[in-house]
């Protein structure tokens, strides 16, 4: 009977964790994509308020050079963004490039090793 409920509790645990993860992912995807939209804007008229085209052209050129020189930190944010959505797409693929079939969980335990399954007679050589 402890045991029953242990596991209710945990399923509990389990299925309010996962909603609280949805919600942090969903805040954290929101306020970075909010984040880089007001950067993008403020930047444009940044460029384009400029008084002269040279002014203008040299304000574009620090603009262009800071993104080079930063690249590496889109990746960084990247990989925690999708690491659940390419978790849940990767359980799910049954069909690897190539024609290879992927092993689920149910094909992992061989049934001919089973314990309950005596071994089959070795043929001898005579």
């Amino acid at each position: 009977m402890a045991s029953e409920e242990s596991q209710t509790f945990t399923e509990r645990l389990e299925a309010g964790s996962e909603k609280y993860l949805t919600l942090a992912e969903l805040f954290v995807v929101l306020t970075l994509a909010l984040t880089v939209m007001i950067i993008t804007v403020l930047t444009l008229i940044w460029i384009v308020g400029a008084c002269s085209l040279r002014i203008e052209q040299e304000r574009l050129t620090t603009s262009l050079e800071t993104l080079n020189n930063n690249w590496k930190a889109v990746l960084i944010l990247i990989i925690p963004l999708f690491y659940r959505t390419i978790r849940k797409f990767l359980a799910r693929v049954t069909r690897l490039p190539g024609g290879v079939e992927a092993v689920t969980e149910d094909e992992k335990v061989r049934p001919e090793l089973s314990p309950m399954k005596p071994n089959p007679p070795r043929e001898e050589e005579a």
